[in-house]
């Protein structure tokens, strides 16, 4: 079985009111790498359940493989997409394989 690759997006500070121009640049590109938005939420709308608060939004990608996350990700057109939003808030951004869970987690 083919393993997913996800990108997840933490981010602080972020003002979805100026993040209109990041948006019409980069959703068109991330869906040309395949690439889905799986959940995402607002600044500070997260319920804490449990450990240390995480950052103030969200955002979990899926992607054919993880190297597609990464070809985004490096991608010249993205790089100019992400000139839309700097200044506005800080994101930290991971990229990892999926899961493939052993048949045996699966009875």
């Amino acid at each position: 079985m083919d393993r997913k690759g996800y990108m997840i997006v933490f981010g602080r500070g972020v003002d979805a009111s100026r993040m209109g121009a990041y948006a019409q640049a980069a959703v068109p590109l991330l869906l040309r790498y395949g690439g889905k938005l799986l959940t995402l939420t607002d600044e500070g709308k997260a319920e804490l359940m449990e450990g240390t608060p995480m950052p103030d939004s969200l955002r979990v990608f899926e992607f054919p493989s993880l190297q597609s996350a990464r070809d985004f990700y490096h991608s010249a057109e993205y790089t100019a997409a992400k000139q839309h939003r700097l200044g506005n808030g800080e994101l930290d951004v991971y990229v990892m394989d999926g899961f493939v869970p052993d048949p045996k987690w699966t009875r």
